[in-house]
């Protein structure tokens, strides 16, 4: 509804509401809900910029994506030095009172590992997080415009989504990052949450793939949605590797030309 609004109503008016809506619920004490709902008027907003300016989806989604996470980092990082607390020990207190004390007590020792690096790769699930939330804003567009029985606007396909091709090679350059052997912790830990980020951005991708298969097989709504959510939540490595393969592979140029060979075999005959 967010991203809807914005092309409904217009830039002014799409700030002026979503910002002051978050913050009177931060004013009122909701302020979770308060910060939550302004990063995603600014994760919107900005794509919705930076797509007025002709930038295609992929370079606003990550002039978007990469906006909204500076902006949180330095918010925490200003809200931590003026607090005096610290945001990642906070992280793991919380793990430790609400998911360590459920488990028995031989796996505590590994499970304060897991944590342990599980909050190394913050910064990079905060960002997936934005990533996820902009996807899931442009893919409920149209189906929140027919619910207010207002007229589509013309947008991108997910079928025709194309990731830059300089993300290969940060792709290669992560992935030897974050498991080569260092006596420098930094440097597995920033290859680490780089691979999370480029991984998505290639599960992205391979979704793409999938919606341009599923459009060859004129499948019906409901199986693509099945299949969407069977792809999102039990194959998401598989998807991100169909992703990275397109690279080389070219699936979707592919399938075009086997359709355009169907298309061109079930013509009219001629003598």
């Amino acid at each position: 509804p967010i991203h809807a609004t914005y092309r409904q109503v217009g830039r002014p008016v799409y700030w002026l509401t979503w910002v002051g809506l978050a913050c009177l619920l931060f004013g009122f004490g909701f302020k979770f809900l308060g910060i939550t709902l302004f990063l995603i008027t600014a994760l919107v907003g900005l794509y919705n910029e930076a797509k007025s300016k002709g930038l295609g989806v992929p370079g606003s989604g990550l002039i978007a994506v990469a906006l909204t996470s500076l902006f949180f980092f330095f918010s925490a990082f200003y809200w931590q030095k003026s607090s005096g607390k610290i945001f990642v020990t906070m992280t793991e207190d919380f793990f430790a009172l609400h998911v360590l004390v459920y488990l028995p007590a031989h796996h505590h020792s590994l499970s304060i590992l897991e944590i342990s690096e599980l909050v190394m790769q913050l910064p990079s699930i905060i960002v997936i997080l934005f990533m996820f939330s902009l996807f899931f804003s442009l893919l409920a567009e149209g189906r929140f415009m027919t619910w207010l029985n207002k007229p589509k606007i013309n947008r991108e396909s997910l079928k025709n989504f194309m990731v830059p091709d300089f993300v290969i090679w940060v792709f290669i350059g992560s992935l030897l990052a974050a498991f080569m052997q260092t006596e420098i912790k930094a440097v597995n830990v920033v290859g680490l949450n780089l691979l999370n980020i480029v991984l998505v951005t290639y599960f992205f991708q391979g979704l793409a793939v999938a919606s341009a298969y599923f459009s060859f097989l004129k499948m019906s709504s409901l199986w693509k949605i099945i299949f969407y959510v069977i792809l999102t939540t039990q194959l998401f490595l598989l998807v991100a590797l169909v992703g990275v393969t397109d690279f080389w592979a070219g699936f979707r140029e592919r399938l075009a030309k086997k359709a355009t060979g169907i298309d061109k075999s079930s013509g009219p005959n001629k003598i």
